[in-house]
């Protein structure tokens, strides 16, 4: 099993490198490879991050249904484990996916929910995608008014963990 392990988390990085390097394509057959091996051995934190990765994958590609089917499947298989950083993360994903679908309420729901997990920011938001972050922030007020807004991300702040991966997993 671990031989088997060490050759699908080694695929997958594959596809993280190719991805960063812009072959798509390549990258896509990467995580699929290393996802089919996970699933054999049925590795299911492995698999989370395959599906995550291939999520991310389709976002970048402007795949956005099959982004957001992917990130569902992710975010179930880490609710089934406990994974709480990888929930987190598959949350925040899945909020950028609803607002590039016009889903704005939804979205900043989701965002309201997400600032209460500073812990877990750092770690899903690396330093240069911090402004592109702020900046989306912005657009979606904007886009729903500053009262609108405020409203959503507060009713946000009080979800549960469980409350805000519902609201995520309900939205198509």
């Amino acid at each position: 099993m671990g031989y088997k392990r060490g050759i699908a988390i080694t695929l997958d990085n594959m596809g993280t490198i190719a991805s960063q390097q812009g072959k798509y394509e390549s990258a896509n057959q990467l995580y699929k490879e290393s996802l089919e091996i996970l699933g054999d051995i049925e590795d299911k934190y492995g698999m989370g991050i395959s599906l995550s990765n291939q999520g991310q994958l389709a976002l970048k590609s402007f795949e956005f249904e099959k982004a957001q089917k992917l990130h569902k499947e992710s975010l179930m298989i880490f609710l089934e484990t406990g994974n709480k950083k990888y929930i987190v993360k598959n949350i925040f994903l899945l909020a950028q996916i609803l607002e590039m679908k016009g889903l704005y309420k939804e979205s900043v729901i989701l965002e309201g929910f997400i600032c209460n997990e500073q812990e877990y920011i750092k770690y899903i938001l690396a330093t240069a995608e911090l402004n592109s972050y702020e900046n989306r922030l912005l657009k979606l007020k904007e886009k729903l008014g500053d009262e609108a807004f405020s409203k959503y991300w507060e009713e946000g702040k009080k979800l549960t963990l469980d409350q805000a991966a519902e609201l995520a997993l309900s939205n198509e």
